[in-house]
This record gives structure tokens, C-alpha cells and sequence, in this order.
């Protein structure tokens, strides 16, 4: 993406571009000063000058760049320019300016001098609205949008070592094919849970001794078990080897329950009892520190580990699904 920033800079001097990323840190530590950033690329006949305080680059022919975030949309309004260059464009933030715009938008408005603006992004991937919308568009020769596929795998200036521990990582999973090989999945693919996964699950050999188990809850607080969402209550083990990419995660029960909470919290004292179990995980978007309390108070002997549900539900599954699809959930 830089290379084709500094060719089409030299060839066309007094230009102006757009350099876009998710954050204004992506931006300048990627395109801007990282390895292959337009600084560290450049000779030095033609090295850009990085304008910390204005956030820009000025080329020696009088070619400048703007800077901009995701973050800060209303930064792309009112600068104009002939080319952008947009880095991780499927993982940029839908943060909204006072006019209800986003930076994409005001970038197609503001991309457009020139006989032949042009627009150049590079991304895995994901599966957003605006990809979908580009994926489909492309299929029409009138919006001239190019798909170019490549894999990760593909870039001879990473090591070997590096390769190996990805493909340990992902595996033969359908992350793996948006992460490293580039493909956008459709909806019906992967990252979501489905009949066929949870077949290849089941495992009917007896579990492994030395498991290190935990019991995970997901809790509901409603005191009216007819109106309650369900506590969810599972017991988990986990194989305990080096290499936390060879573990295997065993469901060993699930006693998910609609019930008050003094009446879950009575089967997580039972079921620790049970399963010889002193940990238990729970998340605390509801309840906070009183659920640590509440359980205790069943079973002093249990150690509680309160943790934050920060992202989606999608987002926390991915790493499940991969799990999963490598057969490493039973």
C-alpha cells in the first residue's frame, strides 16, 4: 500500500492524500514511520516530512497527506485529495460526526481531485456491512472496485517460525481462511455455532484424569424464575499441557438452571462439592462484587473470579468456534 503511495507521489507532484486507519496510533506507527511506512521507504531525495503537530506528511515536490482516524470523522471534512489509502479498513470505528457521517463517507466526498481519484484499502476481510456492500458491488465492471486476494502465507519476509505458530494458531478452521488466506466468509460459514460442530464434539471415551476444572457462570439476577433469563452453570475442564494451543477443553456437565439466585447458587455450591471444585468464573456485568459474596457465602472454600464481558457476543465466540472446528472442545 505504501510502495503505490510513493510511486503515484512522485509521478504526480503537489498531490494530495488521504492516509486512513482505524486509530490516528495505527495510522502513523503503519503508513506513516513503521518498517514499511512511507519515511522508512522512501530515498531520501523523496522522503515526506512527518508533521507531528498537524498530523501530516509534506512531500519535497510539494505533495502533502492528511492523517486521519476512525475516531475523528470531521477530520475528512472540508480537505479534498486525488488518492487514499485506507490501512485494516474492515476494523475501523462507526464513530458518527454531528452531521450523522462517518469517515468512509466523508472520504468518498472528499476523494475526488484529478481527472482519476482513486481509492486503495487494505484489510482482512470481516464480515461488515460496508464489506459486504463493497463484495457485491465489485461484481458490477460500472463501480470499477478490484477484489485483489492474497495470503498471509505469501509474504516471504516472514519467518518461518512466525508461519508454523499461525497455523498452529488457527488450524483448519474457517477463521483461518479470513485471517491468513483472506477470504470473506459468508454468513452461513463458520464463527457461529452449528449442528455440524457440535456433532464432531461429542465424545463419548471417558475423560482424562488431572483435569484442571473450573465452573463458569453466567448468572441471572431476577428474583421471578418465570421472567429470569436462564443462569447459565457449566462445568469445564481443561488438559493441562505447556503449550496452551494443544490443550483440549472438555463440557463436563451443564446444569444451567431458571431459578432465583439463591437456588443456582445452591447447585454451584452442590456441583463444586460434586466435581471436588474450587474455582469458579462468573461473569459480572450483573452483580459485580455481591455475586462473589452471595457464592461464598455457599461454599467458603470457593475462590471466585469475577470477569468483564467487554465485547460481543460474536467477538467472544471466535476463539470457541476455532477450538471447535480443530476438535479440541469435547
Amino acid at each position: 500500500m505504501t510502495e503505490w503511495v510513493r510511486k503515484y507521489v512522485k509521478e504526480n507532484p503537489g498531490c494530495r492524500v488521504a492516509l486512513a486507519g482505524r486509530t490516528a496510533a495505527d495510522v502513523r506507527n503503519t503508513l506513516v514511520t513503521g518498517q514499511s511506512g512511507l519515511v522508512s521507504i522512501s530515498p531520501e531525495s523523496e522522503r515526506p516530512v512527518y508533521k507531528m503537530h498537524t498530523s501530516s506528511l509534506e512531500w519535497p515536490n510539494g505533495s502533502t497527506a492528511n492523517l486521519l482516524s476512525s475516531e475523528v470523522p470531521s477530520s475528512a471534512r472540508g480537505p479534498e485529495f486525488h488518492i487514499g489509502a485506507f490501512d485494516e479498513f474492515a476494523s475501523w470505528k462507526n464513530t458518527l460526526d454531528d452531521s450523522g457521517s462517518n469517515l468512509y463517507n466523508n472520504l468518498l466526498a472528499g476523494i475526488r481531485l484529478g481527472a482519476n481519484p482513486k481509492i486503495l484499502m487494505a484489510t482482512t476481510p470481516k464480515r461488515t456491512k460496508v464489506m459486504k456492500d463493497l463484495f457485491e458491488r465489485s461484481k458490477d465492471p460500472k463501480q470499477n472496485i478490484t477484489i485483489v486476494r492474497g495470503s498471509t502465507l505469501e509474504n516471504s519476509a516472514l519467518s518461518g517460525k512466525f508461519i508454523n505458530n499461525l497455523l498452529q494458531q488457527y488450524g483448519d478452521t474457517d477463521l483461518a481462511r479470513q485471517e491468513i488466506e483472506g477470504l470473506m466468509l459468508e454468513d452461513s460459514d463458520g464463527l457461529v455455532f452449528n449442528d455440524d460442530m457440535l456433532e464432531k464434539a461429542k465424545d463419548g471415551s471417558s475423560l482424562p484424569s488431572g483435569l484442571f476444572k473450573i465452573i463458569a457462570v453466567d448468572p441471572s439476577v431476577s428474583e421471578d424464575p418465570k421472567n429470569a433469563d436462564e443462569c447459565g452453570i457449566m462445568v469445564l475442564g481443561s488438559t493441562r499441557e505447556s503449550d496452551p494451543r494443544e490443550r483440549t477443553i472438555y463440557l463436563i456437565e451443564d446444569m444451567s438452571i431458571r431459578a432465583t439466585p439463591d437456588e443456582w447458587v445452591e447447585i454451584i455450591a452442590e456441583t463444586a462439592r460434586k466435581h471436588r471444585i474450587r474455582d469458579v468464573v462468573v461473569e459480572k456485568n450483573q452483580g459485580g462484587a455481591l455475586l462473589r459474596t452471595v457464592i461464598t457465602a455457599k461454599g467458603a472454600d470457593l475462590k471466585v473470579h469475577l470477569v468483564w464481558a467487554s465485547q460481543g457476543k460474536v467477538k467472544r465466540t471466535e476463539p470457541i468456534v476455532v477450538l471447535m472446528q480443530q476438535g479440541r472442545v469435547k
